[in-house]
C-alpha cells in the first residue's frame, strides 16, 4: 500500500488501536480519508473539472470561446484559493492578463496572478486594502472581458470591504458572536451579506458586463453558491430583514456593534436578487466528492456502505448523540459496516476550552456509545475537509469501541471535557487527533 501524504501522524492514529481488528480498520478508514483528501486538493479539482482544448474553455461540460476574449482577469479568495490560482494559471498560462488572490500564507508560485498572502493577524487596513485592490481589477473588465473568480472557505473573511460606516472589526465581533450562540453557516453569511459591498452577488455587479466564471470549493452543506464565500458572485435570495431576524433568533440585538443593527435596519425594504445570468457558478470540490471517494475505498475492501447525508446538520454534541441511537439500531449487518456523513454542525461555546466541531461531534459520540454499551467494535472519524477544525492544529478526531475505556484510566471524563468545549484536549491527551 502507499504510504498516506495528508495525515500526518497515521501511524500513530492506527497505533493507538488495542486490538489488530481495530488497528486494521483505523488504518483502512485513514486511507480512504487520505484518498478524499487527495481528490479535494484544489489542484487536483481545478484539472479534473477545467481544461483548455485548442482555444476553447472547457469547465464541466460547459465552453467558452477564448478569442472571442480581449482580456483574461483570474480573481478570487480562501484558504485554497492561492492553489486554485497555480492550478488555473497552469492551465492558461499566457492568455490570463491579470490577476489577483487572498488566500492564507504558503509556497505559491504564479507568474500572472498575484497572490495576496493573508492570515488572522492581518491587520484590518491591510485586509480592507488588498480587497480593494481585488475589487479594482475587476472594475477594469469591460463587456469583452472574461473573469474568472475563484472562491473556497475563507473566502468570506479574506475579502471584504464593508458597507459604509461599517469597520471590518465590527462584522468580526458580530460573526465571532453568532458562531458563539451556534449559528449556521447559513445564518453567519445571511447576517454577512448585507453588511458589505462585495458578498451576496455585490461582487457581480462589479464583473458586470465582462462574463464571469466563478470557481467554487464548497465547505457548507449542500453546497449552494449563495452560501459559499458569502455567494459573491450568484444571486441572494435573503435580503436585510433576514439578517435583523437572524440577530433576533439568536438574542444578539443588544450584543452586536450599535451600527451593524443600525445599517442592517436601513436596509429592511431591500428585494432580493435572484438572477446573475452573466455568471456562471461552477462547483468544482464539495464534501459529497469527498464521500464519494471514502464510499468506493470502503466497498473495495468490502465493506457494507452507507452514505446516510451529505447535509448533516445541528449542534455537534446532539448530533452525535443522534448518530449513536441510529447506529445502534441498524448495526445488525453480517458485513462490516460503514455510515458515512457530511454537512457541517454547530458548536454552541459556553465552556472556555479548545476545539472543532468535528472534536466534538466525536467526543459526544463516544461518549453516547459508551453509554448505551454499544456491544460492537467500531472505529468513528470526524474531519474538516479543509483540514482546519476551528484550529491550525487539528483537522480533526478519531474514536473506536475502547476510547471511553482509555479515557477513564487516563482520568478524563467525556462529559466534562463536553461540558467545557474542551474536545481538542481531550483527544491530544489520547493521541487521537
Amino acid at each position: 500500500m502507499s504510504t498516506p501524504r495528508f495525515i500526518k501522524n497515521h501511524e500513530a492514529l492506527v497505533a493507538n488501536g488495542e486490538q489488530l481488528e481495530v488497528r486494521a480498520y483505523r488504518d483502512l478508514l485513514l486511507r480512504a480519508l487520505d484518498a478524499a483528501t487527495d481528490a479535494f486538493m484544489p489542484e487536483n479539482a481545478l484539472h479534473a473539472h477545467m481544461s483548455v482544448d485548442g482555444q476553447v474553455l472547457h469547465v464541466q461540460g460547459q465552453k467558452w470561446y477564448l478569442p472571442e476574449f480581449e482580456h483574461v482577469y483570474v480573481v478570487g479568495a480562501g484558504k485554497a484559493a492561492g492553489s486554485m490560482a497555480e492550478a488555473v494559471e497552469d492551465i492558461l498560462g499566457e492568455v490570463i492578463t491579470d490577476g489577483v488572490v487572498l488566500t492564507r500564507p504558503g509556497n505559491y508560485h504564479t507568474k500572472r496572478i498575484t497572490l495576496v498572502k493573508l492570515d488572522s493577524d492581518s491587520k484590518e487596513s491591510v485586509r480592507l486594502r488588498e480587497s480593494k485592490k481585488l475589487l479594482g481589477l475587476a472594475k477594469k473588465a469591460g463587456k469583452g472581458d472574461l473573469v474568472i473568480s475563484l472562491f473556497s472557505g475563507g473566502g468570506s473573511s479574506l475579502f471584504e470591504v464593508p458597507l459604509k460606516g461599517i469597520a471590518i472589526a465590527e462584522i468580526q465581533k458580530t460573526n465571532h458572536l453568532l458562531q458563539d450562540a451556534g449559528a449556521s453557516i447559513e445564518d453567519i453569511n445571511t447576517v454577512r451579506k448585507h453588511l458589505s459591498q462585495v458578498k451576496g452577488g455585490k461582487f457581480a455587479e462589479v464583473i458586470a458586463p465582462a462574463t464571469g466564471i466563478t470557481l467554487l470549493l464548497s465547505n457548507v452543506a449542500g453546497d449552494s453558491v449563495q452560501v459559499i464565500a458569502s455567494g459573491p458572485t450568484t444571486g441572494d435570495a435573503t435580503t436585510p430583514r433576514d439578517a435583523l431576524f437572524i440577530l433576533e433568533k439568536y438574542f444578539l440585538n443588544g450584543k452586536v456593534p450599535h451600527v451593524i443593527a443600525e445599517v442592517l435596519q436601513q436596509g429592511n425594504d431591500a428585494r432580493a436578487v435572484l438572477e446573475v445570468p452573466y455568471i456562471s457558478n461552477i462547483v468544482i470540490g464539495s464534501n459529497r466528492l469527498c464521500l464519494n471517494v471514502v464510499a468506493r475505498k470502503l466497498r473495495e475492501h468490502n465493506i457494507a456502505v452507507f452514505e446516510v447525508t451529505n447535509q448533516l446538520r445541528g449542534e455537534a454534541r446532539d448530533v452525535g448523540e443522534a448518530i449513536a441511537r441510529m447506529v445502534a439500531a441498524r448495526a445488525r449487518h453480517v458485513l462490516p459496516t460503514a455510515f458515512l456523513f457530511g454537512g457541517e454542525t454547530t458548536v454552541t461555546v459556553t465552556g472556555k476550552g479548545k476545539g472543532g466541531r468535528n472534536q466534538e461531534l466525536m467526543l459526544s459520540l463516544a461518549a453516547a456509545l459508551a453509554k448505551a454499551k454499544f456491544p460492537h467494535p467500531y472505529v468513528a472519524l470526524g474531519f474538516a475537509t479543509d483540514g482546519h477544525d476551528a484550529t491550525d492544529e487539528a483537522a480533526g478526531a478519531i474514536i473506536d469501541h475502547k476510547t471511553a475505556e482509555r479515557a477513564a484510566k487516563a482520568i478524563l471524563s467525556p462529559e466534562r471535557y463536553l461540558a467545557n468545549n474542551d474536545s481538542f484536549t481531550f483527544f491530544d491527551r489520547l493521541g487521537d487527533l
